[in-house]
């Protein structure tokens, strides 16, 4: 048996585990398997002698009608039919018809004077297979009729049947396939099976005026079918002719048989048949398939119940017998292979002195060449390394933000911070014109964040740096967009401007630099006509964007008209392609009408004279209908959404423009990389078609180079990606292959791979500028973490509500007192001198000084018309001023006696600092100069008794140990140049 078509049997007949997932239709295997039942027919004939007998030879000449009546198409031969019917006429039996393209069956019949004329559906429905839980029940056949046999004969029914049924294996029929929906037109779904009226209803109702209803047998079957599909063009499906053989035979079987047992026939000749497949194809078959075809056939047996063992039943128990036997060979061959057997005897000749000897000539020429090198001194030169510092041109764009070198990584990244703080507002006034303005800015927004982000990783006061600068560097692209594009000020950019409030900036300048840019960012909210975040994922609407822009646009304009003018210009072709094949095909269709079949005489048996005709495989009709069938056509697909707004935003991103694009993609970047801006959902898309690799706008795409972050992106394929693409010439129409365009264009971030929808902000940014307490005092960091939606803080009664939570190291009235420090706004300041004149904190805690920190650098909400912040506003009292000094003063004159006070004085020293920077009065300033003098004086007279300490001791250990503290003390003396630099 030919391999293929031995699987083909198998999987069909067995429907095993594994069967294929595509369709596997072959009308060679289905004459094979034709042949394969009339065989094991009339074998199984042989082992009956009683009534049994003749029922089954009426089968086999019921099966062999049924393959006489196929051509090699798998269609139905008039010629034959004709002779078929006949044969029935006179000699009674049963006819089953394979109608194919019409997916039914039709059983023929003679009852005494009367043709019985029985249809029902073969294939069922994808969605009754796949929605139905277990095996699909279904009751062959249809309602049937009966026609006179003088009718059948006088009127000619006979051979009008015979050319219909012809016609209709053959020819599909329109609006018989189940109907899809896309680009708001209806198309055949053709991977479904078709619907079978055409001869259940169709035939029948023609045939009914001349019959009468008939009220025959019918069998109820429990079918197991299943549809697999998978990157494939059509479904695998059961074979609909082994399930009209299964029909036909349970019909004809429990129509002749006795009352008594109606089915056991069939399920006898089901047993016999499945053994006979086994004994046929047990040489080809892997062991996992044989042994699941056995364990079918012996759930057969098991249900059939037998108390006497049948004549069959011998034959049957051999061909399982044999199989298992072939089975349990395979496996004792397997585990013989699998055994391991360890010969030791090697280990005899081992000479362990011998095999470790290893000879390198090599390597011993090297070492004796050592000794014999000179001793001549090498040349002197100027050596002159080059400089690892960046130096940034003021009227130049940086362009280089590559440290090879990690030491100095921080100082270039200072550098590059400092030309941003200087020069980037003159740069732009300059360049905001230029169409490669915000690609440049795009590029160095990117490249910074990704060298700053990992450098300043867990530095609160370094990543608020890097965002001020990234904040400055998105302006700066904004305000070259909005000059190239005046529209672009309407649209919401989505910046979260709240965000900021969490910065952490020491210095005044800075805070000034912020105030700029939220003022800035004021005013473009003020200019909106548009809010939401419709700038990045609206496509095709009034409002967007791309549409606003194409209406002013003469140059997309022009482009949409030379799409449109090259798509109807591929219309007129193929409306003449269309025309031409439709006429070549009705002339094929004129020829096989005028055409006479050939048929050729076979001989089969030659000493008993046993001829047959058959219809000849040279026959012209069957070339003629081949190629007449085989004709198909592509189907033309407009290229352009039919909406006119969508069309006009798709033709906006063929030729998007660069600095737009480039604007576009910085700011989702700032959004989503930089300040933690999240999409709301994030929805994959399960297959990509993008405008650019599109057949009818691709050669229209201009690319800007590389890929963009946003762009178009459709998860819908196109109908040129469709099983539809090509259609049979037959029953079509210009509707049926001019389609319109079944792209759903969305937009698609691709750094991401989702599309792109509304956002929702997240607190990473915020959290990223907040010091972070140590493990055993984290209950008290949600005190520390002030966003702009909680400015003041958590609710003071929530100090009191987790204050069983305190660290064992803290007192229930310190903990209090921590956690209340920085809540409120406004006194934030206040409650730092509360502290500082009748304390109930330890100043020399590390939770203090981050506290302090945390309170005195976060820049907290705006105040109009001035730098300073709501939080520090304080600041301009000078009253107030001169109590914290006098306080600080105090307090260091308390501590200055204790070394180990240290976290206490760099807390003094912070806030002195801090004063400053944000008050211009030159008084207060002096007042800061001598505090800090004081704290020098301090900080030296402890590295002095520290060192001492660790000299006059004795234990390694602890000397090592005070030698670093005498470090850590002698930092608070370069105060004065934080000062100056402060100032």
């Amino acid at each position: 048996m030919p391999p293929e078509a031995t699987f083909y049997l198998i999987h069909h007949v067995f429907l095993p585990p594994r069967i294929p997932q595509a369709e596997d239709y072959d009308f060679e295997h289905e004459q094979f398997l034709l042949d394969k039942v009339i065989e094991a027919l009339r074998r199984f004939r042989d082992f009956f002698t009683d009534s049994n007998f003749d029922v089954l030879n009426t089968t086999i000449t019921m099966i062999v009608r049924l393959k006489s009546i196929c051509t090699s198409d798998g269609d139905v031969s008039q010629f034959e039919l004709n002779r078929v019917l006949e044969n029935l006429r006179d000699e009674g039996g049963f006819l089953p018809i394979y109608v194919r393209e019409q997916n039914a069956g039709i059983l023929f019949s003679r009852c005494r004077d009367k043709i019985h004329v029985e249809s029902f559906e073969l294939s069922p429905r994808n969605k009754s297979v796949t929605m139905t839980v277990g095996r699909l029940v279904r009751v062959f056949p249809g309602p049937g009729i009966a026609l006179n046999l003088a009718d059948f004969n006088e009127l000619g029914l006979g051979g009008a049947v015979a050319q219909t049924i012809t016609r209709m294996s053959h020819q599909p029929a329109a609006g018989m396939k189940q109907k899809v929906k896309k680009a708001q037109q209806e198309h055949d779904e053709d991977r479904d099976t078709t619907h079978p009226k055409m001869v259940t209803e169709l035939l029948m109702a023609t045939l009914r005026p001349v019959s009468t209803d008939v009220s025959a047998i019918q069998v109820r079957k429990n079918t197991r079918e299943e549809v697999m599909w998978r990157d494939s063009r059509s479904p695998w499906r059961r074979s609909a002719l082994w399930l009209l053989m299964r029909v036909t035979l349970q019909l004809v079987f429990r129509r002749l048989s006795d009352e008594v047992k109606l089915d056991d026939l069939y399920k006898q000749f089901m047993v016999f048949f499945m053994s006979f497949v086994v004994d046929k194809t047990s040489v080809a078959l892997p062991n996992e398939a044989l042994f699941c075809m056995n364990a079918k056939i012996v759930r057969r047996l098991l249900k059939l119940e037998l108390s006497n063992a049948p004549a069959w039943f011998a034959s049957v128990q051999n061909v399982l017998q044999r199989s298992n036997g072939r089975i349990q060979g395979q496996w004792k061959q397997i585990m013989r292979k699998s055994s391991r057997v360890i010969d030791t005897s090697s280990l005899l000749a081992l000479n362990f002195s011998h095999d470790i000897e290893c000879a390198l000539p090599d390597l011993d020429r090297y070492l004796e060449g050592i000794g014999r090198r000179g001793h001549g001194r090498a040349r002197e030169e100027d050596f002159l390394p080059p400089s690892k510092l960046h130096r940034y041109q003021r009227v130049q764009l940086p362009d280089c933000l590559e440290f090879p070198d990690s030491d100095y990584q921080w100082y270039n990244l200072a550098a590059f911070e400092e030309w941003v703080a200087l020069h980037l507002n003159a740069w732009i006034e300059y360049h905001k014109k230029e169409e490669t303005a915000c690609g440049k800015l795009g590029q160095l927004i990117a490249r910074y964040h990704q060298v700053a982000s990992s450098s300043y990783k867990d530095n609160p006061e370094a990543v608020s740096v890097m965002l001020l600068t990234l904040l400055e560097l998105w302006v700066a692209c904004d305000k070259s967009a909005i000059q190239l594009y005046g529209d672009l000020g309407k649209y919401d950019a989505c910046i979260p401007v709240g965000c900021f409030q969490s910065l952490l900036l020491p210095l005044k300048s800075q805070m000034a630099r912020l105030a700029c840019a939220e003022k800035y960012l004021s005013e473009r909210q003020r200019m909106f006509e548009y809010h939401g975040s419709g700038i990045f994922h609206d496509y095709g609407t009034p409002s967007c964007f791309s549409v606003q822009y194409f209406n002013q646009s003469v140059e997309h304009q022009t482009l949409l008209r030379a799409i449109e003018d090259n798509a109807n210009n591929e219309r007129i072709r193929k409306q003449a392609e269309l025309r031409e094949k439709q006429q070549n095909y009705r002339h094929l269709m004129d020829l096989l009408s005028q055409t006479v079949c050939r048929y050729d005489e076979v001989i089969l048996d030659a000493r008993a004279g046993f001829r047959e005709s058959r219809h000849s495989n040279s026959c012209p009709c069957h070339q003629y209908r081949r190629t007449a069938e085989s004709i198909n056509i592509s189907i033309h697909e407009w290229p352009l959404p039919n909406n006119p707004l969508q069309a006009k935003s798709t033709v906006f991103e063929l030729k998007v423009p660069k600095s737009f694009a480039s604007w576009r993609d910085t700011t989702l970047f700032f959004l989503y990389n930089c300040l933690g801006v999240e999409y709301a959902a994030k929805e994959r898309p399960r297959a990509e078609y993008r405008p650019q690799t599109y057949p009818g706008l691709s050669s229209f795409f201009i690319s800007h180079g590389g890929q963009p972050r946003i762009g178009l992106l459709s998860q819908s394929k196109p109908h040129q990606r469709t099983h539809r693409r090509n259609r049979l010439i037959v029953n079509v129409t210009e509707n049926d292959i001019f389609l319109n365009n079944g792209l759903h264009f969305q937009y698609f971030d691709n750094a991401v791979q989702c599309f792109v929808g509304t956002f929702k902000r997240t607190l990473r940014a915020e959290n990223s500028c907040v010091y972070m307490l140590p493990q055993q005092c984290s209950v008290l960091q949600q005190f520390i973490f002030r966003p702009a939606q909680e400015p003041h803080g958590p609710a003071p009664n929530s100090v009191i509500a987790t204050q069983s939570l305190a660290p064992t190291n803290m007192s229930t009235e310190e903990y209090k007192a921590l956690a209340t420090m920085p809540l409120g706004l406004d006194i934030q300041w206040q409650n730092i001198l509360v502290e500082l004149a009748a304390p109930s904190v330890d100043m020399k805690k590390v939770e203090t000084a981050i506290f302090i920190s945390q309170i005195i650098h976060q820049t907290g909400p705006p105040k109009p018309d001035t730098c300073l912040r709501q939080g520090h506003v304080i600041l301009d009292d000078h009253n107030f001023l001169v109590a914290i000094l006098a306080r600080v003063k105090e307090v260091t004159e308390r501590i200055k006696e204790n070394w180990e006070m240290i976290h206490g004085l760099n807390n003094l020293a912070r806030i002195v600092l801090r004063i400053p920077s944000l008050s211009p009065s030159p008084q207060i300033h002096d007042l800061c100069l001598d505090y800090l003098a004081m704290v020098r004086q301090t900080a030296f007279h402890w590295v002095k008794l520290v060192r001492r300490k660790a000299s006059e001791t004795v234990d390694d250990t602890h000397k090592t140990d005070l030698i670093a503290r005498s470090v850590h003390i002698a930092l608070p003396r370069r105060i004065f140049q934080s000062f100056y630099s402060v100032v």
